[in-house]
């Protein structure tokens, strides 16, 4: 806490991406902080996605480790498409000799190194971008999506596999387009985590964490929560979110509507409930006085959206968001009572607005506005879950 009220005052701060103005003490003066989450910190956001099934829409991975390396196109569901394509264009779906170089532990490579031997680099791109992939429609979806949220927030994407890191950037080099994105240092498979425990999918969460520890928040993206719901104390400690839409086990991955999810979830502030609880601790924080005594902040909190109507009240004064610019995303932000603008979120300007005679909150409930959702809590009069 002492901390926390020592950043008071420094200018562009902000809690967990969220632009915070204090009023309080007899003059007024704004204050400003920077909190970061537990374990976070004030880096950009970082996204981790799984491969298979995630960022492709068949298991690479098991199709070629289980399938294709022993011939058996009965291994996974998924080898069926695989040996169809195959087929069409005669080649065979078995591993035949293991290609010159050090294979020892990694079966997955050896095979898929075979492969492109034996087809071809071009074959292999066509394979990979087709079958995998989903096709060259579902490829500029993704590249639009991952630009649309690079150019809404500031964020960082890597991939963290169960499969193999090798496997996955042999996989990218089909695919120039998404690299940019995913560069070789943000391709780890869970294999490479430090952290182990019972559940992969908290190694995952572990290594996105050590991998970016001032990162104010970390998403994870992972087909196979259904299968493997990491244990509440390691994602408080990784200090990491896990992405619930509609992303079945072993299914197509992300599609549109996914997408469109996970859009919301990345950029949409409304949906950022994590921020809003650290908010409204940092209203209640204890702030340092510099003479050896500390005293409670007393200022109120308000979340405000994107929508042009009155959400909520701070110091018995309505709050109100201006006009948003179009398709700017909803943006939260941490308000006070002065009148000026507090922050710009994706070019908007946010204001208080100007104080009504004589109708502190007390004395007129009835202009009040309904409460506003905040990641499924109800925010409305400065209160905050």
């Amino acid at each position: 806490r002492r901390a926390m009220a020592a950043s008071a005052g420094r200018g562009e701060d902000d809690i967990g991406g969220v632009a915070v103005a204090a009023a309080g003490g007899e003059a007024g003066a704004k204050r400003r902080r920077r909190v970061g989450p537990e374990g976070g910190g004030d880096g950009p956001m970082l996204i981790g996605f799984d491969f298979d099934c995630t960022l492709t829409v068949r298991h690479f991975f098991k199709v070629i480790a289980h399938g294709y390396l022993k011939g058996d196109m009965a291994a996974h569901v998924h080898c069926k498409e695989f040996a169809q394509w195959c087929k069409s264009r005669g080649l065979p779906t078995k591993f035949g000799a293991i290609p010159p170089g050090v294979w020892a532990g990694n079966p997955m490579g050896a095979a898929l190194e075979g492969f492109c031997r034996t087809a071809g680099e071009a074959a292999f791109r066509q394979l990979f971008r087709e079958v995998f992939l989903g096709g060259e429609e579902r490829i500029q979806r993704l590249v639009a999506w991952l630009r649309r949220v690079a150019a809404a927030t500031p964020v960082e994407f890597a991939i963290v596999t169960a499969g193999t890191s090798g496997a996955v950037l042999r996989g990218l080099a089909a695919a120039p387009e998404l690299r940019p994105f995913f560069p070789s240092p943000m391709v780890w498979d869970s294999s490479q985590s430090r952290h182990k425990t019972g559940s992969v999918m908290a190694m995952k969460a572990f290594l996105l964490r050590d991998l970016r520890p001032h990162a104010r928040r970390i998403l994870l993206v992972d087909d196979s929560l259904e299968r493997d719901e990491p244990p509440a104390w390691a994602m408080d400690v990784a200090q990491v979110e896990m992405f619930r839409g509609s992303l079945p086990y072993e299914g197509p991955g992300l599609q549109a509507s996914t997408l469109a999810e996970l859009e919301r979830m990345a950029v949409d502030a409304q949906a950022l409930a994590g921020v809003v609880r650290v908010a409204a601790a940092a209203a209640s924080a204890v702030e340092d006085d510099g003479d050896g005594s500390d005293s409670i902040c007393s200022e109120e909190v308000v979340v405000t959206t994107s929508s042009e109507e009155v959400i909520g009240t701070a110091h018995g004064r309505p709050m109100r968001a201006a006009a948003p610019a179009a398709a700017a995303p909803a943006a939260v932000l941490v308000t006070a009572s002065s009148e000026e603008v507090v922050s710009r979120p994706h070019g908007r300007h946010m204001h208080t607005a100007a104080p009504a005679a004589a109708a502190p909150e007390a004395a007129a409930p009835a202009a009040r506005a309904p409460a506003a959702a905040v990641g499924g809590a109800d925010v409305a009069g400065g209160r905050t879950p």
